[in-house]
């Protein structure tokens, strides 16, 4: 990537990682993800137990930082290695909801 596409990615990764959950039209298909290989209902079972409104902040806090720091690893595996990447969301469902 040359400098001025990459500014693009890096402004894309911070909304990103500012963000519990990111939807972006089209991402796949610009990144060269397989959309097939991620249904609807494959994600639901990714998701995490749920935080009660009784939760208090710290106890959020390090849940959030937690679900980021694995969902932002299991990306980085699935880029560098595209074949791994049903292992890999089988690995950060399990992550996710031991968090």
């Amino acid at each position: 990537m040359t400098e001025q596409e990459n500014e693009p990615f890096q402004e894309l990764q911070a909304v990103v990682e500012m963000s519990v959950i990111c939807l972006i039209e089209g991402i796949a298909d610009v990144l060269g993800i397989d959309k097939d290989a991620f249904p609807v209902k494959k994600l639901f079972s990714s998701i995490p137990k749920v935080i009660h409104h009784d939760v208090n902040l710290k106890d959020f806090l390090a849940f959030y930082e937690m679900s980021k720091a694995v969902s932002v690893e299991a990306l980085r595996k699935i880029k560098a290695s595209p074949e791994q990447a049903e292992n890999e969301i089988a690995i950060l469902q399990k992550e996710l909801k031991s968090c």
